[in-house]
């Protein structure tokens, strides 16, 4: 072999060493890229999860809320009825004390 091909043959190989250098910086840059999304991918499962907890936290809530108000608007239906069964007693008894 000649100086020339053997010149040759050794920027050939530096060379590939530079691409072979490239590629393995390339390769950790997509692990890392990855492992963020990785990252991210777990924190939103968990976001996610505590605001499934919270939304039936919050629905249990409102069940609950429901359910002690159907008694008071009972309440009310019966007051009203009342307020309307003295009001037609009054009015009786005005025109009664009228005549």
């Amino acid at each position: 072999m000649s100086k020339k091909q053997i010149k040759l043959y050794n920027e050939e190989k530096e060379r590939q060493k530079s691409s072979l250098e490239q590629l393995k910086l390339d390769i950790k840059e997509s692990e890392d890229q990855i492992e963020l999304q990785a990252k991210k991918t777990h924190e939103y499962k968990k976001l996610i999860n505590d605001l499934q907890k919270t939304k039936e936290v919050l629905s249990y809530r409102t069940a609950e809320m429901r359910k002690s108000l159907e008694p008071k608007e009972e309440q009310i239906e019966t007051l009203k009825d009342e307020l309307e069964r003295l009001e037609h007693e009054f009015e009786k008894m005005l025109k009664t004390s009228k005549t």
